[in-house]
């Protein structure tokens, strides 16, 4: 059966996106609209790189503070269905890179 999704980890997702990022960047000597493509393809590199070095153990600190929430309480009883893991905003990721996002976790877990 074919499948219709596409599977990748977040450190294949970097890499992906370098790659691109190399391409897009030799396209911009002669195509200027290839620029979109690099901010893109850097902006996707950066992010991922950020969620590589700061997922932690429970792969939770990236996300939302309240998918956080839930994911690590599913964590700790593994009942019912895995709940959907949402992402952090890129805004939120970079503040908890950085330090000046003081109210993650909520929760008391680093």
């Amino acid at each position: 059966m074919i499948s219709h999704y596409f599977e990748t980890s977040e450190a294949e997702d970097v890499l992906g996106s370098l790659k691109h990022l190399k391409l897009s960047l030799a396209q911009t000597e002669h195509d200027a609209q290839a620029w979109k493509w690099v901010v893109l393809s850097l902006f996707s590199t950066v992010q991922g790189a950020i969620v590589c070095h700061a997922s932690g153990t429970t792969q939770i600190e990236c996300l939302r503070n309240d998918s956080a929430e839930q994911t690590l309480a599913w964590l700790q009883n593994l009942s019912g269905p895995m709940p959907i893991e949402i992402l952090a905003s890129p805004d939120a990721l970079f503040k908890r890179m950085n330090g000046t996002f003081t109210d993650f976790p909520p929760y008391g877990v680093s």
